[in-house]
């Protein structure tokens, strides 16, 4: 793993040692174990003579790399080769309106000309048939890209109709054998109810009925008579407005939605696929959860976190200025971990830990000023219950490793009282007075002392 740097450095008047700060601090030691599960694949029928995938075998093969290396391309599958147009090389250059084909056949990649507008990046691109349709997307400033199809026969292009509306980036979007269905919303965006169809036999695109619920980043899957749209309406920190992703489905002969029953997925990464006869839906989460009884909780979670259009400030060397850059998709992965244990006289003892990893090489060999500033190792334990004379505490001892800098630990601990009008209530916040950065050049406070009453007209 290579090619990303934080330059800035961590000053600090209270550091931890590595090891003591993942290990000895927290106090809690897990065991993993892995267990291995292996499984013959039944025999796989031989393709036919007309299946351009024919020589390869029911094994991962490396292709041909594609003549540069993209972020943001429109993706299609012809029948007979895999069309990548569009997209970006980070952080050089405009978006392209050129493209490559891949031939299977052969294992070789031709050059498809420019297309007319500008270029763009995040377009929409699918098979009719006959052309690929390469609609929406984003271009740089405030120009707008053409919607256009490709025949790749020919190797030419042509404009097509105009949408009545911008097309956000991440809508879904559907073929349902003779149109286009593009809907929804993107983190840009927000959430929408709404949604437009594209006819190629007429060249025209006509506004379809409002969903009952609002979407972004959402997934769609064609039944065969329906779209089917699921996923969440998601914030900037990819928080979610519902507990569970939502979904509904869009009948084009009567230009009418219904509802779907709720669902018990994560919503903040959740996909949909049609199978059959059947929707799958699936989310990028895994946990245990184990409680013996009503004193002891134990949980460990695996995720993984998925980011599409990241704006960050990225340089290709450190004497290099930061630029704004749009990065198209970062992809974590991590495991979470926390015990919780209830004790006598209203008291609870909790150690929680979280490990984080990002893939590095979605950056292409460029420095991050803040994507990965992110904590690769964090861990806690607190205490809070209740003390003689009626008074409650709390404290909390964590310990935060974020990536390429030097780990810190932070202590916080309250004290309150409750009397009958009067609440009193003592805070002390970084004890250890210790300098540290969770954003790159922005020291956060130093140890503080709050005391406060809180009075009552009426008796508690």
């Amino acid at each position: 793993m290579s090619g990303v740097a934080l330059t800035h450095s961590q000053p600090s008047r209270f550091t931890v040692p590595r090891i003591a700060a993942v290990g000895g601090l927290l106090a809690v030691v897990a065991t993993v174990g892995v267990v291995a599960w292996h499984a013959r694949s039944p025999a796989q029928p031989r393709p036919g003579p007309a299946d351009p995938w024919a020589a390869y075998t029911h094994r991962w093969t490396r292709l041909a790399s594609p003549p540069q290396a993209r972020t943001g391309v429109a993706l299609a599958w012809t029948g007979n080769e895999l069309v990548s147009l569009g997209g970006a090389v980070p952080g050089t250059g405009r978006p392209a309106r050129d493209g490559y084909a891949f031939d299977p056949r052969t294992g070789l990649w031709s050059h498809i000309p420019p297309a007319p507008g500008p270029g763009r990046t995040n377009g929409y691109a699918v098979w009719t048939g006959r052309e690929v349709l390469l609609v929406g997307g984003y271009s740089q400033g405030a120009e707008r890209p053409a919607n256009v199809a490709l025949d790749p026969a020919t190797n030419t292009w042509r404009r097509i109709a105009g949408a009545p509306a911008t097309l956000p980036a991440e809508a879904a979007s559907v073929w349902t054998g003779d149109s286009l269905i593009v809907w929804g919303g993107d983190r840009g965006s927000g959430a929408s109810r709404s949604g437009a169809a594209y006819v190629p036999a007429t060249d025209r695109w006509h506004r379809i009925a409002d969903a009952p619920i609002a979407l972004n980043s959402a997934t769609a899957a064609w039944t065969g008579s329906r779209m089917i749209v699921f996923s969440s309406s998601l914030d900037g920190t990819n928080r979610s407005a519902t507990p569970a992703p939502i979904g509904a489905s869009y009948d084009p002969r009567t230009n009418a939605w219904r509802g779907l029953p709720p669902s018990t997925l994560a919503p903040e990464a959740s996909s949909v696929g049609w199978i059959g006869r059947r929707l799958g839906a699936w989310d990028y989460e895994g946990g245990l959860m184990w409680a013996p009884n009503s004193r002891w909780k134990t949980e460990v979670t695996i995720f993984q976190r998925r980011d599409r259009d990241v704006i960050d400030y990225v340089r290709s060397s450190s004497s290099a200025p930061f630029v704004a850059e749009n990065i198209q998709s970062l992809n974590f992965t991590g495991v979470e971990f926390s015990c919780e244990v209830r004790l006598p006289h209203d008291q609870r003892l909790e150690a929680a830990y979280t490990g984080l990893h990002g893939a590095q090489q979605a950056l292409q060999g460029l420095q991050s000023k803040y994507t990965f500033n992110y904590p690769t190792h964090d861990g806690l334990i607190a205490w809070n219950g209740r003390l003689p004379w009626k008074m409650t505490a709390r404290s909390r001892l964590g310990v935060v490793d974020r990536y390429a800098r030097d780990p810190y630990g932070l202590w916080d601990a309250a004290i309150a009282r409750e009397f009958n009008h009067v609440a009193a209530h003592l805070v002390l916040s970084n004890i250890s007075d210790t300098q540290y950065e969770e954003i790159p050049g922005v020291i956060t406070p130093g140890r503080s002392v709050v005391f406060g009453l809180d009075f009552y007209l009426r008796g508690r």
